[in-house]
C-alpha cells in the first residue's frame, strides 16, 4: 500500500472517529445505571484514542497541531452541548478528562513514536 492511499485512510479513520465523538456528545444522553463505567473515564478514553490516531499520521514537529485540533473538538463539543442541546450539559470536568486523554496520548508520541501509523504502514507494505 502507497503512502499516500494508507495516509488517506488514516485520515478516514480519524474522521470517523471524531464524528463517532460528536455524535456521542450531542445526542440525547441515556439513563446510565449506577455500576457502570464513569463518564469522566469514557471522556478520557475517547480523546485519547482520537489523540493516538491523529499522532499516528503526525510528524514530531506538527504533533501539537494535532493535539491542538482534538483539545478544540473537545471544548467546542462542550460549548455545543450548553448552547444547542437540551439534555446535555458542558462541564469543566468533562473537557479535563478530554485533556488528560490527549495529554496522555501527547505525551507517548512526543517521545519519538509521532507518525507510527505511517511507519507501521510502511513496514507491512516491505512484508507483503
Amino acid at each position: 500500500m502507497r503512502e499516500s492511499v494508507l495516509r488517506w485512510a488514516w485520515i478516514v479513520a480519524i474522521v470517523a472517529l471524531a464524528a463517532a465523538i460528536v455524535v456521542g456528545s450531542l445526542a440525547p444522553q441515556q439513563p446510565l445505571p449506577v455500576e457502570r463505567m464513569s463518564d469522566k473515564f469514557g471522556h478520557y478514553l475517547a480523546y485519547f484514542v482520537l489523540a493516538l490516531a491523529v499522532s499516528g499520521i503526525s510528524t514530531p514537529a506538527r504533533l501539537w497541531r494535532g493535539m491542538l485540533g482534538c483539545f478544540a473538538l473537545g471544548a467546542g463539543l462542550e460549548v455545543a452541548q450548553a448552547v444547542l442541546t437540551a439534555e446535555r450539559n458542558a462541564e469543566w470536568a468533562d473537557l479535563a478528562a478530554n485533556s488528560a486523554g490527549i495529554a496522555t496520548a501527547w505525551l507517548i508520541a512526543a517521545r519519538g513514536r509521532a507518525g507510527w501509523g505511517l511507519r507501521a504502514g510502511a513496514w507491512l507494505a516491505r512484508r507483503g
